[in-house]
């Protein structure tokens, strides 16, 4: 009765009372209205990064933002795995267990699970979101927002940072700021 059973084409909206067939599946993205763009990035990341450094940290944030995979990799054996396996080595010497490499392999992991969204720019067709938002009944619109220009990516990616640190670097939440203290 609202008009959800049929979609733009006919097709059906889904189960749930909501129409039969198929449920019509739509990816939502900003490449036409408020874009997520490289420089951006590259002026946004390092400053959460010195802002929230890792109760591990043993100096400074630092980044290079390099042009190249082997300009990467040359100078990640230089800022990290040397000085990591000269430190484990010191460790080692005292009696102590090592702990570096294995925390650069866990930065080389997070690493390697981003290399495919930082090797590649992608822009989507969003020309269909109009579509779709017009065949939507007046009172489904508040729930169904395609107006991507609400979207406040320093605050976006100051979340998504965060949970980088979490769930791929394993750190446990830190709020009180308490890496700033070995710096």
């Amino acid at each position: 009765p609202d008009g959800m059973g049929e979609g733009p084409g006919g097709r059906g909206e889904g189960p749930g009372g909501m129409g039969e067939g198929p449920p019509m599946i739509f990816h939502c993205a900003t490449s036409a209205c408020n874009p997520i763009t490289w420089r951006f990035m590259l002026q946004a990341m390092p400053p959460y990064y010195q802002r929230h450094p890792s109760p591990q940290a043993l100096g400074p944030v630092f980044f290079r933002w390099v042009s190249s995979q082997g300009a990467f990799e040359v100078l990640h054996k230089v800022l990290h795995e040397a000085p990591a396996a000269a430190m484990d080595l010191v460790a080692r010497l005292r009696g102590r267990s090592p702990f570096m490499r294995r925390q650069v392999q866990r930065l080389a992991g997070a690493l390697s699970a981003l290399s495919y969204f930082t090797h590649h720019q992608w822009r989507f067709d969003t020309s269909n979101a109009s579509l779709i938002h017009r065949a939507l009944p007046l009172s489904h619109h508040p729930f169904l927002a395609f107006d991507f220009q609400g979207i406040i990516w320093d605050v976006y990616f100051t979340v998504w940072s965060h949970g980088m640190k979490v769930y791929l670097l394993k750190e446990a939440p830190n709020y009180g700021g308490m890496g700033r203290s070995k710096l």
